[in-house]
C-alpha cells in the first residue's frame, strides 16, 4: 500500500502467516513479480555478499513504447542520481550519482510497442524505468517516466531471480510466471 494506507503490506501479511520475515529484495510498488523474503540471520549476510558480488541474476520483462532507440540487444550503462526537482524521481547524470548497468534484449516489436527482456547488473532505484525512458522507450503505464494512460498498469514484471550455488550447494531459481500481456503473442 501507499504510505499512510491502512491496509497491511505484503511483508506484514507474509509475516503473519510464516512468522517474522525480512523483505530482502523488493520491487517498486507498481512492479509485479518475484520478491525475496528471508527469515533473517546468517542467510542475509550471505545474500548481501552474493548481490554485491554480482552473483545473483535477475530477469525482468517489460513492454515499452515504440518506436524508440533500443537496438536488438545491448547494454545501458548510465549513472543515476535523485532528481533535484522531484524527490520521487531519479535521473541520468554525466557526473556523480551511482553507476547503473542494464543488459537487454528486444523480443518483438509492433508499430507502437516492444517486448523487452531486462537483466539489471546493478540494483539502483528505478534503474530499469529510467534507463528505458532514456532511450525513448518508456515502460507502458509508467506514472513517473512515461505515460500512465498508455497501459492499465506499469508493464514491468520481475520474472526470475537466480541465486548462486555457493549459497545452497545448488543453483536456486525462483520464477513468477509472465502475465499474458507480457508475451508478444498477446498483441496478435
Amino acid at each position: 500500500p501507499k504510505r499512510g494506507a491502512t491496509r497491511p503490506s505484503l511483508l506484514e501479511l507474509a509475516s503473519a502467516h510464516f512468522g517474522p520475515l525480512t523483505l530482502f529484495h523488493r520491487l517498486d510498488r507498481d512492479t509485479s513479480g518475484v520478491l525475496l523474503l528471508t527469515r533473517g540471520g546468517a542467510i542475509n549476510a550471505l545474500l548481501t555478499q552474493a548481490f554485491q558480488a554480482g552473483l545473483v541474476l535477475k530477469e525482468y520483462a517489460a513492454v515499452v513504447a515504440a518506436p524508440n532507440r533500443l537496438a536488438a540487444n545491448g547494454v545501458i550503462d548510465a549513472r543515476l542520481r535523485p532528481s533535484p526537482q522531484r524527490r520521487d524521481r531519479m535521473e541520468i547524470t554525466a557526473k556523480g550519482g551511482q553507476r547503473a548497468v542494464t543488459r537487454y534484449t528486444v523480443l518483438a516489436t509492433t508499430a507502437d510497442r516492444a517486448w523487452v527482456q531486462l537483466f539489471p547488473e546493478t540494483g539502483r532505484q528505478h534503474q530499469l524505468r529510467v534507463h528505458l525512458a532514456y532511450l525513448d522507450a518508456p515502460i507502458l503505464g509508467d506514472r513517473l517516466y512515461g505515460d500512465v494512460a498508455s497501459a492499465p498498469r506499469l508493464m514491468l514484471h520481475a520474472h526470475m531471480i537466480t541465486l548462486p550455488a555457493t549459497l545452497f550447494g545448488r543453483v536456486r531459481r525462483f520464477e513468477a510466471p509472465l502475465p499474458l500481456a507480457f508475451t508478444p503473442t498477446a498483441a496478435d
